[in-house]
């Protein structure tokens, strides 16, 4: 849409002639989306002051161009910025930008308003700041998510400290006020974010699923209970409100107040209202339970430091014969990578989900991501898994464009992956037989540095932590019985101590380290109290490059317990001196 401002008047001019293009072209399918009618609005665009009301009229038209005779339902993006009665007459309240929005069954006409809070101030458009949405666009399938995110920026790409309303411009989607998008029906549109008087916007592609009802992507049936905000980013010492709704087949809403509870990582606490404080740094899983529904939601714990610091992650889809599928996606730690739209045969891997947490990485990095090598191409374009599996997904890390296999993380790295349901049925398996395993071609399946496996049934995933990046399956833990490996027989890009799982604990605490080179490491693992003094040898003697985990379960050297407190681990050999804070609470 172009601005015109013709001299002597303060008058905006419209390009009206392109904006009906416009919307004749999105209206105007030929039937295939249903739609009847197109819809204009006069005025297409309008700036006011706070107090002031603009009278809107939409104007309806049938496929041909004729007049049409067709109610009209009229709404406001950013109701901050003000309200609109069901005459179209809109009323200015407070400073910013919105959509004006009439629908007559699937159709919709869009105005814009600009809200000025003093008649002197110049609209941010005219000092070179502009909003910048990623990502710029989305395709997705009908029960998908997008997480998208905002930036306020100036002329010269700084980014200013900005709040932001979010919305979408059509019945494709529904998206929360962190910039969440769930995909609800084929469509097409945009989302928006609006900080003061300005706006983005991004392109927004919802397609049927991929997999015709029998995979990952589609939407259930029946009430179910969904939480908001559904992934949420915040810094330590910060809070977020939680709110619970059942909703039903039509999408109605109705907020309930179930048990509240933090699964997985410790990262914080949350109370009986669903109020979640940050503490430390990491991912987690917030569960809700209210009769027979359950449902999670994730949050994501930073610091301010580790996200003015972070390390970037680029991501790139590859077929086994090394083609590339799709584009480049580059995030952030702390961001989430999410596998949509992917044609045959990566649609095995819809909906998988990777977070990388802060403090994660210490140099940026590539990922491969692709099917993993024990899936089958049939000839009827499908993919077959050996008995037992249910999925799996291949990470390839490359540094400076060197491959490192396998790569180990400095903080686990936070992985959702979908299952079918009607496969876990089919091969007998019950949720507790469900788990996470590495596989290689030499070690089989290996659960060493698998941490805070969740299996989320409302919407057939798991949620799960894992040290390192390789070759991940999901499938029958008695697939851990065909190696008896406490270690990979790969060595580590480095010699590393991770955090203890649980911590704080009672009675028993797990310990991972990571041991790389090509040769044996002596190394002396031990538990010493907060004044240096030893309380526990847990190990002292040579490792073959690999990853480890040690159990201690709180006693001294002697045998008896000790009491409640804070310990430190420590790793000490010639490549690395390290130590970890624990707590053992009685």
């Amino acid at each position: 849409m172009k601005l015109m401002k013709t001299k002597g008047t303060g008058m905006l001019v419209i390009a009206l002639t392109i904006l009906s293009m416009s919307l004749w072209a999105q209206g105007n399918d030929g039937g295939k989306t249903g739609k009847k009618y197109v819809i204009d609005i006069i005025p297409a665009q309008s700036e006011v002051a706070v107090g002031e009301t603009v009278q809107f009229q939409a104007v309806v038209h049938d496929r041909n161009g004729a007049p049409a005779d067709a109610e009209v339902a009229w709404s406001v993006l950013n109701k901050r910025v003000g309200e609109i009665d069901e005459a179209g007459l809109f009323t200015a309240i407070g400073p910013g930008h919105t959509l004006m929005m009439a629908r007559s069954e699937k159709a919709v006409g869009r105005a814009e308003v600009i809200v000025r809070g003093d008649a002197q101030v110049i609209p941010a458009q005219r000092r070179g700041l502009k909003v910048v949405i990623r990502p710029a666009g989305a395709r997705m399938e009908v029960a998908e998510t997008e997480q998208f995110t905002a930036a306020l920026t100036d002329s010269a790409g700084n980014v200013l400290p900005a709040e932001f309303d979010w919305g979408v411009d059509g019945d494709f989607g529904s998206i929360d006020d962190t910039g969440l998008l769930e995909a609800l029906e084929p469509g097409r549109g945009f989302v928006y974010a609006s900080a003061g008087d300005i706006s983005g916007r991004a392109h927004v592609v919802v397609m049927k699923d991929s997999n015709n009802g029998a995979g990952q992507g589609v939407r259930k049936t029946g009430t179910k209970m969904i939480l908001v905000p559904k992934d949420t980013l915040v810094l330590v010492d910060n809070v977020v409100q939680f709110q619970a709704f059942l909703q039903d087949t039509l999408g109605n809403r109705t907020e309930v107040y179930p048990e509240w509870s933090l699964v997985g990582r410790s990262v914080g606490t949350i109370d009986e209202s669903g109020l979640f404080t940050a503490e430390s740094a990491g991912n987690g899983v917030i569960k809700a339970l209210l009769e027979r529904y359950t449902a999670t939601a994730r949050v994501r714990v930073a610091s301010a430091e580790d996200t003015a610091n972070a390390n970037q992650i680029e991501f790139k889809m590859k077929k086994r014969d090394g083609d590339q599928v799709g584009n480049l996606k580059r995030i952030d730690e702390s961001d989430v990578f999410k596998i949509t739209g992917m044609p045959f045969p990566l649609n095995l891997l819809n909906g998988t989900e990777v977070t990388l947490p802060a403090g994660s990485l210490d140099e940026n990095i590539t990922i491969n991501v692709s099917i993993p090598s024990l899936a089958e191409l049939k000839a009827d374009s499908t993919v077959s898994l050996p008995e037992a599996i249910l999925n799996g997904v291949s990470f390839d890390v490359y540094v400076n464009g060197e491959k490192v296999s396998p790569y180990v993380f400095d903080e686990p790295v936070q992985l959702v992956i979908p299952y079918k349901q009607q496969l876990m049925e089919d091969l007998g398996l019950t949720l507790d037989d469900l788990w996470v395993f590495f596989y290689t071609d030499e070690a089989g399946f290996d659960s060493s540095g698998v941490f805070n496996v969740y299996v989320d049934t409302t919407d057939n995933k798991i949620i799960v932590e894992v040290t390192h990046f390789s070759e991940i399956v999901v499938g029958d833990k008695k697939l851990a019985g065909t190696t008896g490996m406490t270690a990979s027989t790969l060595s580590p890009v480095r010699c590393a101590l991770y955090d203890n799982y649980p911590n704080p604990f009672n009675p028993q605490t797990t310990i991972r380290f990571a041991v790389n080179g090509q040769g044996m490491q002596h190394l002396t693992l031990r538990v010493v109290n907060v004044l240096g003094e030893e309380v526990r040898m847990l190990a002292d003697r040579a490792f073959a490059p690999g990853l480890y985990t040690i159990q201690w379960n709180g006693s001294d050297n002697r045998g008896q317990q000790m009491g409640s407190g804070v310990y430190l681990i420590r790793l000490e050999g010639l490549q690395i001196n390290q130590t970890k804070r624990m707590l053992l609470l009685r």
